[in-house]
């Protein structure tokens, strides 16, 4: 009873350290999140006369994949402002993260013997990897649907071995809704990996047609989804883009950042480091000093596991818009990992560096994510001067930041988003076009920019004309001085400057 307490304490010290980033400040620690944040904004408040959003954009916002977040922040936001609904949905993720610990750790349904020591703490891994490199890239969607996906999975595996009733039944066709809802490529996951185990682990099992039955009717409600999207996209498709493939070095960099504090090219973290290998070898010592009748390990999630780096380092990792294809398998990765090792019981000294290791990993990471946060806060004095519903013109020469790998982090490119939010109303021109976004521009909306990574190429006579206020990060200074005279320095704040133009 007293380890049991104790456990309950200890998950709720990593719960509250996970939530601690994302109330504790403005700006979640997330590279995309204050656009996904703004096209909330927007279509919460497109029928609004105080805001002129309905004058500049279209919703398109339907009940199906990667609606998940902005049906969720809407459905919120009739209890609290925009700001606060989207923080309690990516709270709901690391809620998500907690539900995954409690029932691993207290109900495992994997076929192990059960050590004394009870529970189990190896799954207190999944708070460290749920702060992976799509959490800080701010992909809300996929990042929500990771748990999901693991979730389901698990499910399927009880279902095809138990006797189930209703229940369990149900329980599990709202893992594969949600999942749906979250995101197609998740979704699509499930379904393979669930195919799999049934093929090759469920034959003999008497549950086997029903193992089969479930994905397959996954199976067929995402290629009815799939077949609808293509068909009326089609007459106003472009020609199918080609594939594209990282260097092998760039995707083993990616799937290493969990273990290096999300650096790599610019010099790796070395207290991560040496945090995760202490760890790694505490979890591999605790295994071998194991009796060799509890050393055996789900054959299941080791089969998943190898698939999923396989496909990590084969598939590609674009095609035309759609990226990071390949490398959505590193946080699926980490979570089966988790699960391999998620039954290791061991004896009170080696649980307590266990627990130890994680912890200050676990500190580590919300460290970083309050510098990040810091960093991102910067822009919001700024924003607060400009009015509402007005046009603005981000320029952001410089998107990095000193915490995360340049390579594939642009952690302030879309700060600036946070306008429409704290503000509201107004545009800028690097809303995403693409058809999966729910919000879209009317056709008189879009006017002339510069590219978004390209501000360098921006031009006062071709540029100018439709922005009242300009916002640039890191600008050079002799950009800044041509543009001083041309438009008003409004204010600064760290490395932003905010200009007005001037009246002619």
């Amino acid at each position: 009873m007293g380890t049991k307490f104790l456990w309950w304490i200890v998950l709720t010290m990593f719960m509250g350290a996970s939530l601690f980033p994302i109330w504790s400040t403005r700006c979640p620690p997330m590279q995309d999140y204050p656009r996904h944040l703004a096209l909330a904004e927007i279509l919460n408040r497109i029928h609004d006369p105080a805001f002129d959003y309905g004058q500049n954009f279209d919703d398109h916002l339907r009940v199906g994949p990667y609606s998940f977040f902005y049906l969720a922040v809407l459905g919120m936001a009739a209890f609290f402002p925009v700001e606060t609904a989207g923080k309690v949905v990516i709270s709901l993720y690391l809620v998500l993260i907690a539900f995954l610990v409690g029932r691993i750790s207290l109900r495992s349904s994997l076929d192990l013997p059960r050590s004394p020591s009870f529970p189990s703490w190896t799954p207190l891994l999944f708070f460290l990897f749920a702060f992976n490199q799509f959490y800080f890239l701010g992909m809300v969607n996929f990042i929500i649907s990771v748990p999901l996906l693991i979730l389901a999975l698990r499910d399927h595996d009880r279902l095809s071995r138990e006797d189930a009733g209703r229940h369990p039944f149900v329980r599990h066709i709202l893992w594969q809704i949600v999942l749906f809802l979250a995101h197609p490529f998740t979704f699509l996951i499930y379904i393979f990996f669930a195919l799999l185990g049934a093929a090759v682990f469920d034959r003999a099992r008497p549950k086997f047609k029903r193992s089969l039955i479930l994905p397959f009717a996954a199976a067929v409600v995402f290629s009815t989804w799939y077949v609808m999207t293509t068909t009326v996209l089609s007459t106003s498709a472009p020609a199918a883009s080609p594939l594209r493939w990282l260097p092998p070095r760039m995707t083993i960099a990616y799937l290493a950042y969990m273990f290096t504090g999300m650096r790599w090219f610019d010099g790796v973290d070395m207290p991560a480091v040496v945090l995760w290998t202490a760890l790694g070898v505490v979890i591999l010592r605790g295994y071998l000093v194991l009796p060799k009748k509890e050393r055996s390990l789900p054959d299941r999630y080791v089969l998943f596991l190898g698939v999923s780096l396989l496909a990590l380092l084969t598939l590609p990792f674009a095609q035309g818009g759609y990226s990071y294809v390949n490398l959505r398998f590193a946080p699926v990765s980490y979570f089966f990992l988790t699960m391999i090792v998620s039954n290791l019981r061991w004896k009170r000294g080696r649980t307590a560096v266990l627990i130890f290791l994680i912890a200050s990993l676990m500190a580590s990471s919300v460290v970083k994510q309050r510098r990040i946060s810091r960093e991102i806060g910067e822009v919001v004095p700024l924003i607060k001067v400009i009015p509402p519903n007005v046009r603005i013109l981000p320029l952001v020469f410089d998107n990095d930041s000193p915490e995360l790998d340049r390579p594939f982090f642009d952690v302030h490119l879309h700060d600036h988003d946070y306008y429409h939010v704290f503000v509201g109303g107004g545009i800028n021109p690097y809303f995403p076009r693409e058809s999966i976004f729910p919000v879209r521009y009317k056709a008189h909306a879009e006017k002339p920019a510069p590219p978004e990574y390209q501000p360098q190429r921006f031009v006062w006579d071709l540029h100018a004309d439709d922005y009242r206020y300009f916002l640039a990060r890191r600008a050079p200074p002799e950009f800044v001085s041509f543009l001083s005279t041309r438009a008003e320095p409004v204010g600064r704040s760290g490395p932003w400057i905010l200009f007005k133009k001037k009246r002619k």
